[in-house]
């Protein structure tokens, strides 16, 4: 599963035109064998799933288009990962969220479907997966592990947080927000850029960084211009440091973005991506 799992992590890397959506459609069905044969797994395994773990719940921001529906049976259990290998405790990956992650997929894959016009979610589900994120804390285990770096658990919040304005921006693509959420959408805006405000320049934890930069960050308005420019800030540092062209792509979607919504647009990050046809890996 390694095999397959590293090449699609970086084929985006060396080659703009690689997405390694096909790596990641083989690391799918190697996981179902593995979960029926409920094997065991070493802290070698423990990693890779949470990798895995955290490429599904970005899969809906860079799978190409109309691969979604076609794949949607193929996705595991994430909650079954979590619950039988992962567990509460802290994560190289995932760190002390891993049970949030299962509630992320699902959302994203719910605001991706949204976006193509198909999905049938009804709201009571949405109202489900409001409150299994408002109602998310950080595991007691968790807190208790020699690993329980503050930073770690502001992360694990931001990741919540960020589940909250996915699913507020799927909602929004077909009816607009009460007052109610806009004000919630708002919170959570507000939580995580503080978060990645307190991060520290180089810091280990900074790899955690675009996804939610990028998500929340595409809600960012005009009057926004500290956030906006904190990431402007942000992405410098990162094209220095990593100088993965995906990584400048994504930046400049945003600002795009930005621009219209600034003219007076409503569409949200995933709707352009799906207009342009350009759906730039995010793992």
């Amino acid at each position: 599963m390694l095999t397959s799992l590293l090449p699609g992590v970086s084929s985006n890397w060396l080659v703009d035109q690689e997405d390694g959506f096909q790596f990641f459609l083989g690391v799918r069905h190697i996981l179902q064998g593995f979960l029926q044969r409920q094997e065991a797994a070493d802290s070698i395994m423990r990693y890779v799933l949470g990798l895995y773990v955290y490429w599904e719940v970005t899969a809906p921001y860079f799978q190409p288009r109309q691969q979604s529906s076609a794949h949607a049976g193929l996705v595991p259990d994430l909650k079954t990962i979590v619950r039988r290998y992962l567990g509460d405790s802290p994560h190289t990956v995932l760190g002390l969220g891993s049970t949030i992650f299962p509630i992320l997929a699902e959302v994203g894959q719910h605001y991706r479907r949204m976006v193509e016009g198909q999905d049938c979610l009804t709201e009571m589900h949405e109202d489900e997966l409001e409150a299994q994120l408002l109602n998310w804390k950080v595991p007691e285990q968790a807190h208790r592990s020699p690993d329980n770096h503050p930073m770690l658990r502001l992360l694990a919040d931001a990741h919540r947080w960020t589940g909250i304005v996915m699913l507020y921006q799927a909602v929004s693509v077909q009816t607009k927000l009460t007052s109610e959420r806009r004000d919630l959408m708002d919170r959570a805006i507000v939580s995580v850029m503080e978060t990645l405000r307190l991060m520290p320049s180089g810091s280990s934890y900074e790899t955690a960084v675009p996804f939610l930069a990028i998500v929340v960050g595409s809600e960012l308005r005009q009057q926004d211009l500290g956030y906006r420019a904190m990431l402007r800030a942000f992405q410098g540092r990162l094209e220095q440091s990593v100088r993965v062209r995906a990584y400048s792509d994504m930046f400049q979607q945003l600002s795009r973005l930005w621009n219209r919504r600034d003219a007076g647009e409503s569409l949200t990050w995933l709707e352009l991506m799906y207009e342009e046809a350009f759906f730039p890996p995010i793992v």
